[in-house]
C-alpha cells in the first residue's frame, strides 16, 4: 500500500544530500585557492605577486561567458547535466592528482632555493585552471538543482549551496591551513599520534590535493553508474533559447541604460572596500601564524550561517537599500579600525607568540565585519531578484551576479598591484647612518620618483639579496596605510554624492529592467 502522507522533504532527501555533497566538492578547490595568499605571504612574496595570483579567483566571476554553452550543448541520452558533470569532475580529479606534486615543488623551491623568481605566474595559471573547472562544475550543479528537486522543495537548493559550499570552503581553506602548519601539527597532532616532530605539517599541499583528487574520481564514477538523471516535470527547464540566442540575450541585458548605471554604482561602491584583503596579509607579514588566523574562522562560521536569516528579516523587498547607507558607513570606519589594529599589533607580541587578547579582538573585529558585509550583500541580492525579468529565467540573475563578482574581483586585484607600486622599502645595514629622507624643497612627484628609483626591496629576489648581504628591508612608504585613508575618504564621498543614484535605481519602474524578447528569438 502506497503512503500518501510522507513529508515533502523526505521525498527529496537523497537528492538534497546529493546536491549538498556536490556543492561541498566544488568548494574544495575554491577554498584551497583561497588559502594560497596566506601561504605565499608567509613566503614573503610581494604585493604584485599577490595581485598576480588574485587572477586565479576570476573564473567564478566570468562563468557567464561559457554558461550558455553548458546549457545548450549536451548528449540527451546521457543526460543534460551528466554530459558535463562527469567529464568535468574526472578532469578536475586527474588535474589535482597530477599537479599536486608540481605545485608543491614550485612553492617550496620558491621558498628555499629561489630557482625561478617567476614561479608565481605558473602557480597562478595552475590554480586559475582549477578554478575554471570548479566554476564549470558550479554551472552544471546550479542547473541540475533546478530540475532534480520537486517544486515544494525548491527552496532547499539555496540551502544545499550555502551549507555545502561553506563546509567545502572550511575544509579546503581553514582546515587545510591548520593541518598544513608544522607548528600546529607538532604541538597538537603528532604527540597525540606518537609521532616525532617534523618541519612540515601532518598534511602537505601535495597530499591534500592528491587526496581530494581521488575523492573526485570516486564520486564521479559513482555518479556515472548509479545516479540516473531525472527531471521533476513541475521544474523542467523553461528556457528554450539556442546558444546564439542566449548570448544575444546577455548582450541586450548588458546594454540596458539602467544596467549600465547599476554597474557604475556597484563598481564605485566597492572601491572603498578594496583595502580589506591586505589587512590579514599585513598581519602575516608582521609574524602572526597563518594557521591561527585561519582558526579564527571556526567561531565565526555559526555566525555566518545565522546572519543571512537574521538580516533578511530587516530588509524590505520593495526598498532593499533603505538602510544600506548605515552599513556602508560602519564598514568604511571598520577599515580604519583594521589599519589601526594592524599598526599596534606588535604590542601584543611576546617573544614569538601573540597573546590570547590579540586573537580575541581579531574575532570581534571579524564578527563586526561579517555583520556589515551581509548587511550590504543581502539587500543587493534582494534587489537583483526584484529587477530580474521573470520571462528570461535564470539568465538575467546569473548576469547580475556575474557583474557583482567581477566588480569585486577586479577592484581587489587592482588594489594589490597598487599597493606593490606605492610601497617603498630600502635595504638597510647596521652601519647605515642616514636613509634617503624626503626633500622638503622638492615637489611631491619628485620625492616619489626619487623614492621609487631607490626602492631596492621591491621583489622577493631583491629581499633575498638584501638578507644575503647582511641587510634588512625596512619600509619607508607603506602603501597599506595610504590606501586605507584614501579608501575611507572615497567611501565618505560615495555616501555624500553617489549613494543617491543607488536609491534612484531602486525607484525605477519595472519596465526599465526589461528587454524586448521578440528581438532575441531567431526562429
Amino acid at each position: 500500500m502506497t503512503r500518501t502522507n510522507d513529508k515533502p522533504f523526505q521525498k527529496d532527501l537523497n537528492n538534497i544530500i546529493f546536491l549538498m555533497f556536490l556543492y561541498f566538492l566544488q568548494a574544495i578547490p575554491l577554498g584551497l585557492t583561497g588559502s594560497l595568499p596566506y601561504i605565499l605571504s608567509s613566503h614573503k612574496v610581494s604585493y604584485a605577486d599577490q595581485g598576480t595570483f588574485s587572477f586565479a579567483f576570476w573564473p567564478f566571476s566570468l562563468k557567464l561567458l561559457w554558461a550558455p554553452l553548458i546549457d545548450s550543448v549536451f548528449f540527451e541520452k546521457f543526460g543534460k547535466r551528466k554530459s558535463w558533470l562527469v567529464p568535468i569532475q574526472y578532469i578536475l580529479g586527474f588535474y589535482m592528482i597530477y599537479y599536486s606534486s608540481i605545485i608543491n615543488q614550485l612553492i617550496e623551491n620558491d621558498r628555499y632555493e629561489n630557482k625561478n623568481p617567476n614561479n608565481i605566474y605558473l602557480i597562478t595559471c595552475i590554480f586559475f585552471a582549477m578554478s575554471f573547472l570548479a566554476a564549470t562544475q558550479d554551472i552544471v550543479v546550479d542547473g541540475w538543482a533546478l530540475t532534480i528537486l520537486s517544486k515544494e522543495n525548491m527552496s532547499w537548493s539555496s540551502t544545499c549551496e550555502s551549507t555545502g559550499g561553506t563546509l567545502g570552503w572550511f575544509v579546503g581553506n581553514v582546515f587545510f591551513l591548520v593541518i598544513e602548519s608544522a607548528e600546529f601539527s607538532n604541538i597538537y597532532i603528532r604527540p597525540f599520534l606518537g609521532l616525532e616532530s617534523q618541519n612540515f605539517g601532518i598534511v602537505t599541499l601535495e597530499t591534500f590535493m592528491k587526496f581530494f583528487g581521488y575523492v573526485f574520481l570516486i564520486t564521479t564514477t559513482l555518479v556515472l553508474f548509479f545516479k540516473k538523471e531525472e527531471s521533476n516535470q513541475d521544474n523542467a527547464d523553461t528556457q528554450n533559447y539556442s546558444l546564439v540566442e542566449t548570448y544575444k540575450l546577455v548582450f541586450k541585458i548588458a546594454t540596458l541604460p539602467s544596467i549600465l548605471k547599476l554597474i557604475i554604482v556597484l563598481f564605485s561602491m566597492r572601491i572603498a572596500f578594496s583595502i580589506e584583503p591586505l589587512s590579514f596579509l599585513k598581519l602575516i607579514e608582521s609574524g602572526v601564524p597563518r594557521e591561527k588566523l585561519g582558526l579564527l574562522a571556526v567561531p565565526l562560521t555559526p555566525l555566518q550561517i545565522i546572519l543571512p536569516f537574521t538580516i533578511s528579516k530587516f530588509v524590505s523587498h520593495t526598498k532593499p537599500f533603505q538602510h544600506i547607507g548605515k552599513a556602508y558607513f560602519v564598514r568604511i570606519v571598520l577599515s580604519l579600525m583594521f589599519a589601526c589594529w594592524v599598526y599596534i599589533s606588535p604590542v601584543f607580541k611576546f617573544g614569538e607568540t601573540y597573546s590570547g587578547y590579540f586573537y580575541l579582538i581579531c574575532v570581534v573585529l571579524q564578527a563586526i565585519h561579517s555583520t556589515v558585509l551581509y548587511s550590504l550583500h543581502i539587500p543587493i541580492m534582494y534587489f537583483f531578484t526584484k529587477i530580474s525579468d521573470k520571462n528570461i529565467g535564470g539568465t538575467y540573475l546569473t548576469f547580475l551576479n556575474t557583474v557583482s563578482n567581477l566588480t569585486r574581483s577586479s577592484i581587489n586585484t587592482a588594489s594589490l598591484f597598487l599597493a606593490s607600486f606605492l610601497s617603498v622599502k630600502y635595504c638597510t645595514h647596521s652601519n647605515d647612518t642616514n636613509l634617503n629622507a624626503i626633500n622638503l624643497n622638492s615637489s611631491f612627484i619628485q620625492n616619489l620618483y626619487r623614492l621609487k628609483k631607490q626602492n631596492d626591496c621591491y621583489s622577493k629576489e631583491d629581499i633575498q639579496n638584501c638578507i644575503a648581504s647582511g641587510g634588512k628591508c625596512e619600509s619607508i612608504v607603506d602603501a597599506y596605510y595610504i590606501q586605507t585613508l584614501v579608501c575611507f575618504m572615497f567611501g565618505l564621498a560615495w555616501l555624500i554624492w553617489l549613494k543617491k543614484y543607488l536609491i534612484h535605481l531602486q525607484k525605477l519602474p519595472e519596465s526599465s529592467w526589461k528587454i524586448q524578447l521578440n528581438k532575441i528569438k531567431l526562429n
